[in-house]
């Protein structure tokens, strides 16, 4: 690797701002609510609540709900992760990391 080879610091980077983004849930414990409770709720409500009713045996119906539920957890998890990237751009913190 070149010393001008943006790939280590690329790793380190992505490492301080995870580690900020888990010291931000101090801060704001919804968020593990967010990425915990809601794919259990949405799991027990349809699996119990519709499951029944749309293919006739809750555990068929579990084969094509749980990979919508991991789905709709990274892609709901993946906005966040945005949101919140976005507002540290706009707070100048990506230029100090510069």
């Amino acid at each position: 690797m070149s010393p001008a080879d943006p790939r280590p610091r690329i790793f380190a980077n992505t490492l301080t701002f995870a580690w900020r983004a888990l010291l931000k849930i101090k801060h704001t414990p919804e968020q593990m609510f967010d990425v915990v409770v809601t794919p259990i709720m949405f799991t027990v409500m349809f699996t119990y609540l519709f499951g029944g009713a749309l293919k006739g045996s809750t555990d068929e119906y579990l084969q094509f709900l749980l990979p919508g539920i991991l789905v709709q957890t990274v892609v709901f998890t993946s906005v966040y992760t945005g949101f919140m990237l976005n507002t540290d751009m706009s707070k100048g913190i990506f230029d100090r990391f510069r």
